[in-house]
């Protein structure tokens, strides 16, 4: 018998367009089952590098409950990826306010809120 090991690499290739957009759309943060999700939409014509996702939870004074991080990608021109990120169980009752920040290359940063004045558990 043999073993035959296949590997397939693809490496992406960028090309810039005459006249560059650099657009994007950020979803209000959603909600459900103590799971927090933002859409970030590429409207532009060129892709864009997303370094970090960060979701924090503070409670009434500003005081951080908790921070979650996912990692980020590029983003093709007209795509879209949802970042889905857990609120942990313990704490959800006192937070009062989430906030997602969405840093990318170019040391920009895209910034959405949700008060959340009964907590943030979710149904």
């Amino acid at each position: 018998t043999t073993v035959r090991v296949l590997t397939r690499v693809g490496i992406p290739i960028f090309v810039q367009p005459v006249k560059t957009l650099d657009t994007h759309e950020l979803s209000p943060i959603a909600l459900a089952n103590g799971t927090a999700s933002l859409t970030l939409r590429n409207t532009g014509n060129v892709h864009m590098r997303v370094e970090t996702v960060v979701m924090e939870g503070l409670d009434a004074g500003g005081a951080r409950v908790f921070q979650r991080e996912a990692q980020g990608w590029y983003l093709l021109a007209g795509g879209e990826k949802t970042y889905q990120l857990e609120v942990p169980k313990d704490g959800c009752a006192n937070v009062r306010k989430l906030t997602a920040t969405i840093k990318r290359d170019r040391e920009q940063a895209f910034r959405q809120e949700l008060q959340t004045p009964s907590g943030a558990c979710g149904g």
